[in-house]
């Protein structure tokens, strides 16, 4: 009779283990699958990182390029009467400039 209770002991004890072996396998495959989708979304956002600065550089080197011409840009921009005006206030400046200096 004993040996009959170790049985059902050692199968219970069995079946016990197998409910959580499947429990453990069904957790591993629902932790693979959301790692699968974590991969997935991360080299989505690597791509778009990546591009996002190679946006950033395009957009740093177009401002470069347009504070360099800002300088001679505006002067460029004008047309001969605008440049003589300027020309002229600028010399009238300088000569107001002159005068206080010199008193």
């Amino acid at each position: 009779m004993q040996e009959t209770s170790k049985q059902e002991v050692l199968l219970s004890d069995l079946s016990v283990i197998q409910s959580q072996v499947e429990i453990l396998a069904n957790k591993c495959k629902d932790i693979t699958e959301v790692n699968i989708e974590l991969e997935t979304q991360l080299s989505e956002l690597k791509k778009e990182k990546t591009d996002l600065t190679q946006k950033i550089s395009r957009i740093e080197t177009e401002l470069h390029n347009m504070k360099e011409k800002s300088g001679t840009g505006l002067f460029n921009s004008l047309n001969e009467k605008e440049r003589e005006e300027l020309k002229k206030n600028i010399g009238d400046l300088i000569s107001r400039i002159d005068f206080h200096l010199s008193s």
